[in-house]
This record gives C-alpha cells, structure tokens and sequence, in this order.
C-alpha cells in the first residue's frame, strides 16, 4: 500500500484518501505512533466506527464538508488527538462538537474524564447521541443548548476544547465564565492568530503552541486561555 501517512494531505489529493477501513486503519496507527499517543484496541476501532458512522450519516445530513474516510482520519481524527497532552483535569467540555471532533477522540484517549459534548443543533445532537451508544462511550455526555446556559446552571469545566468556532473574542468572552478557577480553553485555529491574540491579551492569559498532525501539511496552532492571574 501507498505510505499515504508521509504526503501532504491537501485539497487535490481528496480522490487519493478514498481509501477503505484497512488502510484508514494503518493510517490512522502510523499518525498516533507519530503523535506518541497510545491507544487501546477498542479504542482504535471506535474511531473508525465513528468515521463511518460519520459518512454515512453525512450523505443525508451533511454534518461535515469531508467526504471520504481517509481525510477523516487525517484532518478529523488526528487533528483532534494533535492536542491530548494539552487536556487537563477531569471535567472536560466540547464546545460546538458538531460531528463530535475534538470530543470524542479526547474520550477515548482520556478514559479517565468526563467529557461533555455541546452543540446547539439538534441534528448533530441526534448524530452524536447516537455514536455514543454504538460505541459504548460511557465516559462522554452530550447535551443540546447554548452555552450561555451552562453559565446560568452554574457548571464549571477544567478544560474547555473549541474547533472552529469564531474568534478569539467571542471564546474567551462565552467560555471562560465556565472554566474551573485553575481551568483553560484550548483554541484550536489554522494559522498563527497574531490579530485575534492582541484582542485578548488584556483579559486573560494566553499561550500559543503549533501543531503537527501526521500526513496534514497545513498550519495548526492551539491556543490555550487561562483567567488572568495578575
């Protein structure tokens, strides 16, 4: 088989990445030795369960603009597990889940936590209800509302994951009145976020860490929020 896990992942290679559930499977392996990242059995097969749960669902609900398994993998999968070491605490919360990317991935690489999926849509709550009971996930909970309403229920969280999910502003302004008093957000964003950042370096501390997920050859950064200590 092609080593598909050392080329650049890029929009014209999506007709390369229609590859089948043994090669995402390999795929997916090589990019978590990568990331130093150790999965049990069940787990792996979970991710590709979810993958294809995904595609399938995709083809009437179009929960995701990927449409092939391979890019799955790729720019969901390991993109998501690019930010384990950064998840702190027990109480973990998925702000805007959408197809369940970070959230899923991070439960199954965290076990041990509670991981809370959030999304206002009922139908990507529908789908994510239903891949937490295929999958067994009993570690991940996932609630339909807004944000604002957990701050008004008074619920607080040790690490906050956002994906794509507006600007640096508008996170810090909704999230960090959930966050435990040590807590963080973790802002998942392309390209270095030089503007975004100067708009909220007054109000919180803030830290920039790039990424590097296997087989992707775009930029990631991960920007982690904390309330400002002094």
């Amino acid at each position: 088989m092609e080593n598909l896990i050392d080329r650049p992942v890029l929009e014209q290679d999506s007709a390369t990445l229609a590859i089948n559930r043994r090669q995402a499977d390999v795929i997916l392996r090589k990019g978590l030795i990568t990331l130093n990242i150790t999965l049990q059995e069940s787990a792996i097969d979970r991710c590709l369960d979810h993958a294809e749960m995904l595609l399938r669902w995709n083809r009437v609900h179009n929960l995701s603009a990927i449409r092939n398994l391979g890019d799955v993998v790729v720019r969901h999968l390991l993109d998501s597990f690019s930010i384990v070491e950064h998840v702190k605490g027990k109480e973990v919360i998925d702000i805007g889940s959408g197809a369940g990317y970070p959230g899923i991935p991070i439960a199954l690489a965290r076990p041990d936590s509670h991981v809370v999926l959030l999304d206002s849509s009922m139908k990507k709550s529908e789908f994510l209800r239903h891949c937490v009971a295929q999958m067994g996930l009993c570690n991940v909970t996932v609630l339909c509302e807004r944000v604002q309403e957990l701050s008004k229920d008074c619920r607080s969280f040790d690490t906050v994951l956002v994906r794509a999910l507006g600007s640096l502003a508008t996170v810090a302004e909704c999230e960090l009145p959930i966050l435990t008093s040590n807590g963080r957000i973790l802002a998942m964003k392309g390209k270095y976020p030089k503007r975004e950042l100067e708009t909220i370096r007054s109000i919180c501390d803030c830290a920039v860490h790039q990424l590097s997920v296997p087989g992707l050859s775009e930029s990631r950064h991960l920007v982690v929020i904390k309330r400002k200590t002094n």
